[in-house]
């Protein structure tokens, strides 16, 4: 069941739209960094959900990550 959706269309050329969406830079070093922000969605039972006191279920993470393919390391943070 679909409960929300937005959509949006971008005046932008697709390199542009995307390059921005994935918000990936490379520094002088050379290392690729990338910034993301997810969503999930996770479900409990109702009867659970009213012990608790739990009303939102979604939960949003920052994810962020560098990759240095000279030093063959990849790091990776996400917080909630």
């Amino acid at each position: 069941m679909k409960i929300w959706a937005s959509e949006h269309i971008f005046n932008h050329p697709w390199e542009t739209v995307t390059k921005a969406a994935m918000q990936k830079r490379v520094d002088v070093a050379g290392r690729l960094h990338s910034s993301r922000l997810l969503s999930t969605e996770w479900g409990l039972p109702a009867i659970a959900k009213s012990i608790i006191g739990v009303t939102r279920t979604c939960t949003y993470v920052e994810e962020y990550s560098v990759v240095d393919p000279k030093e063959k390391t990849f790091e990776l943070k996400s917080t909630n």
